[in-house]
């Protein structure tokens, strides 16, 4: 059987995102008024709390972990278009 060649989007791949019913912080009413400020360290406390779950080898919640912080960073770039 000839051998296929796996094609290629020309969009960067996404990544696998985690459909489940966790609190979300970026569902949180309150993000939407926290200044862009407030959002960046929210941003990095979200991002040191993945690191720190993937070091402990808890990897569904490492992942939920970025899951949110994909948001909150979504989040920060839609802010940063209305400025």
């Amino acid at each position: 059987a000839p051998q296929r060649t796996p094609t290629t989007s020309a969009s960067a791949p996404r990544p696998y995102i985690e459909e489940e019913h966790v609190a979300s912080v970026a569902a949180d009413p309150v993000i939407d008024y926290m200044s862009p400020r407030e959002l960046d360290v929210q941003i990095e406390k979200v991002r040191a709390d993945m690191v720190a779950a993937a070091k402990r080898t808890e990897f569904i919640q490492a992942a939920q972990y970025r899951d949110e912080l994909l948001k909150l960073e979504a989040l920060r770039e839609e802010l940063a278009v209305k400025q």
